[in-house]
C-alpha cells in the first residue's frame, strides 16, 4: 500500500503497516506491543501510586483511619505521604502513630496538613515530653488547622506537656493523662 499525503506516510511510519477497511477508515492492527507496554507500565504505577494491597507496607491507609507503625523519627510526613498515595489530606481524621519517637518536624507536620483529624492514637510512641506547641492551633490562620482534634491518646511513658501544646484546639476533650504524668507547662491547654 502506497500513502500519498504526509500525514499517512507519518501515521504509517508511526504505527507500522495499516490496511484499509471496506468503509475507508483506517485500523491499526499491527503493532500494538509499544501500546501494550505503555499501558502495562501505567497499570504497575497506578498500583504504586494507589498503594494496592499487594504493595502495602507496614504502614497502613484505610480512609478515613492511616497506621503509621514504620517511619524514621523526623521523617512521619514522608511516611504519611507515602501510606495515602494520591488521597488527599483531608480524608484522614485518624491517624495511628508508634514504633519510633516522634520531633518537633513530625508535629508540624501533622498540625500543618491534617486539618480533618479528630483522633491521634499515640499511644506506641517512646517519648516523654511533648514538645512546645505540639498540637497548637493558632499557627499563623485565621482559622486553625486543627478545629475538629477531639482526642489525642497520650503514650504512657510521657512525664511532660510542653508549653501551648493543645492551645487553641476548641473541640478537644483528653479524657485521660498519663499517671507518669509530672508537669505540665504553661498555657498548654489555652
Amino acid at each position: 500500500m502506497v500513502f500519498t499525503d504526509a500525514k499517512h506516510r507519518a501515521a504509517g511510519r508511526i504505527f507500522g503497516q495499516m490496511s484499509r477497511h471496506k468503509h475507508h477508515s483506517l485500523i491499526f492492527p499491527i503493532r500494538l506491543f509499544p501500546i501494550r507496554l505503555i499501558v502495562l507500565l501505567t497499570l504497575t504505577l497506578s498500583a504504586v501510586l494507589l498503594r494496592a494491597p499487594f504493595a502495602l507496607a507496614a504502614n497502613s491507609w484505610t480512609s478515613p483511619s492511616m497506621t503509621i507503625d514504620t517511619f524514621t523519627t523526623g521523617s512521619l510526613g514522608v511516611a504519611i505521604n507515602t501510606t495515602r498515595g494520591v488521597s488527599p489530606y483531608t480524608e484522614i481524621t485518624s491517624l495511628t502513630v508508634s514504633g519510633a519517637a516522634m520531633n518537633d518536624a513530625d508535629f508540624t507536620f501533622i498540625r500543618d496538613n491534617l486539618e480533618s483529624i479528630v483522633t491521634i492514637y499515640m499511644s506506641g510512641v517512646p517519648i516523654t515530653a511533648l514538645p512546645d506547641n505540639a498540637f497548637r492551633n493558632d499557627s499563623g490562620y485565621a482559622d486553625g488547622r486543627l478545629d475538629n482534634l477531639q482526642n489525642v491518646v497520650l503514650p504512657p511513658s510521657l512525664t511532660s506537656i510542653g508549653y501551648w501544646a493543645f492551645s487553641y484546639c476548641p473541640s478537644l476533650a483528653l479524657t485521660s493523662l498519663p499517671p507518669s504524668l509530672t508537669s505540665i507547662l504553661s498555657y498548654a491547654f489555652v
